[in-house]
């Protein structure tokens, strides 16, 4: 096993970070894609070479985070429990819903694209947030009920990728999609407004 200076795994754990979310926001990118084109890649096939990447590198990431010395915070017990497997639930139940509202073999690259390009999809829960699946999972992360210092500051990094990788997602999607506009304006992008109406 390799070993790490265990003065400072906070550093290695926000650098691997950092690394993750440059090499992935690079092959996300558009610059990648029409590079890629150029070569004869087509885009489906462009779509599930980046996803099986997506996971290959986040598994990797993940392993050497794991690696990483740590000092345990906390472990929930009985009723604390209750509200953090709730969260957990709901998280679950968005991140469901999310992939419910597209066709997930189209997403993943193993369908063609429709005719036009992939579909601007603004039905079911994406009616009332524009990235319910970053939400969801980041409830399921922070609901965990036992935490360590390392998981903690993982999932502040993943929720930091979020904010900042849907930036760059939602210009791709304006570029894409003219009516995207109207739909930032209108929809929330992580919390749904309570009590407000959509159009």
């Amino acid at each position: 096993m390799p070993e790490f200076d265990t003065a400072h795994p906070l550093a290695w754990l926000w650098g691997s970070s950092l690394g993750f979310a440059l090499t992935h926001s690079l092959l996300a990118s558009r610059r990648c894609k029409r590079a890629l084109d150029a070569a004869g890649l087509p885009a489906q096939r462009y779509r599930l070479a980046f996803t099986l990447s997506a996971i290959v590198l986040t598994a990797v990431w993940l392993a050497f985070v794991r690696m990483l010395p740590d000092t345990p915070l906390y472990r929930l017990h009985g009723a604390w429990l209750v509200p953090a497997i709730a969260l957990q639930l709901l998280g679950a139940w968005i991140v469901w819903q999310s992939m419910r509202a597209f066709d997930m073999r189209i997403f993943m690259g193993l369908k063609p694209f429709p005719p036009g390009g992939e579909p601007f999809v603004e039905r079911g829960i994406y009616r009332h947030l524009r990235h319910p699946m970053y939400t969801g999972v980041l409830l399921i992360l922070f609901a965990m009920p036992a935490q360590s210092v390392n998981s903690l500051h993982l999932y502040a990094a993943v929720a930091l990728y979020f904010v900042l990788g849907s930036r760059l997602e939602e210009r791709r999607l304006a570029t894409d999609h003219p009516e995207y506009a109207d739909y930032r304006r209108r929809v929330p992008a992580f919390l749904p407004r309570l009590g407000g109406r959509h159009e």
